[in-house]
C-alpha cells in the first residue's frame, strides 16, 4: 500500500488521489469546450464525494500534455472549488508516454517524501485522442514497467481513448482497463459517467476495507 503525508487533523483518515492526463494537442481543438465541462463534471462529483463520504480525503492533481509541453495544470491537493477551472488550449503533437510518466513520477515522488503516513489508493486515467508521436523522455516499454511497478503496489490505470485502437495501447501499456469513446459531446459524457461510476465503487470499496466495522 502506498503512504501520503497527512496532518494532525487527518491522522488515520483513509487517502484518495485522483490523477488525470489530459491529451490537449492539436487533434483535440474541436473538443475543447467539451473537454472542460466534462472536467468540471469530474471535478463537481469528487466534490459531492467529500460530503458523502467524509472519513475519505480526496486530492487531486490534473495534467495536460501537448507537443514539448506537459504541464501540472492543478498540483496535488485536497479537492477545492477553485479546481474547476481548466485551461485547455489544444496545440502540437501528443507525447503519452512522457505524460504518464512525468505525471505519475510526480505522484510517486509525492508520496515517497512522505513523513506521517496513511493508507491511500491514487487512481489514474488518461483521455487522448490518438497515438504516442513527440515523447523524448520515456519510451513504450519504460512506462509498461512503471504500469506493472505501481499497479503491483496498488495503483489504478484507465485509458480513455478515440480514433485510435485503445484496447491495443491500453494493453501494451498494462493499463488496469479501456474504454473506446466518439470524439463528441456523448462521447465525453460516456467517458464522464464510466469513469465516474468507477471510480465511486472503487472509493466505496476502498472504504470497506480501511474500515471494515463501519
Amino acid at each position: 500500500m502506498s503512504k501520503v503525508k497527512t496532518t494532525k487533523k487527518d491522522a488515520g483518515r483513509a487517502t484518495s488521489i485522483t490523477l488525470l492526463i489530459l491529451d490537449e494537442s492539436g487533434s483535440m481543438a474541436s473538443m475543447a469546450p467539451t473537454v472542460v465541462a466534462t472536467h468540471q463534471r469530474i471535478l463537481k462529483k469528487i466534490l459531492d464525494e467529500q460530503r458523502s463520504m467524509p472519513d475519505l480525503k480526496q486530492l487531486v492533481s490534473v495534467w495536460t500534455f501537448e507537443g514539448n509541453h506537459i504541464l501540472e495544470r492543478i498540483p496535488l491537493r485536497e479537492a477545492a472549488a477553485d479546481m474547476l477551472t481548466l485551461e485547455f488550449q489544444p496545440l502540437g503533437n501528443t507525447p503519452l508516454y512522457d505524460a504518464i510518466g512525468t505525471a505519475a513520477g510526480r505522484v510517486e515522488g509525492y508520496l515517497s517524501n512522505a513523513q506521517t503516513p496513511t493508507d491511500v489508493r491514487v487512481s489514474v486515467a488518461v483521455l487522448t485522442d490518438g497515438y504516442e508521436n513527440a515523447s523524448r523522455s520515456f519510451t513504450r516499454d519504460e512506462i509498461k514497467r512503471l504500469v506493472h511497478r505501481l499497479r503491483d503496489s496498488g495503483w489504478e490505470f484507465s485509458y480513455y481513448g478515440a480514433d485510435h485502437d485503445v484496447e491495443r495501447i491500453a494493453m501494451e501499456l498494462n493499463f488496469n482497463d479501456h474504454l473506446h469513446i466518439q470524439k463528441d459531446a456523448s462521447g465525453m459524457a460516456h467517458f464522464a459517467q464510466h469513469y465516474e461510476a468507477k471510480e465511486v465503487q472503487s472509493k466505496m470499496d476502498f472504504l470497506k476495507k480501511m474500515y471494515p466495522n463501519n
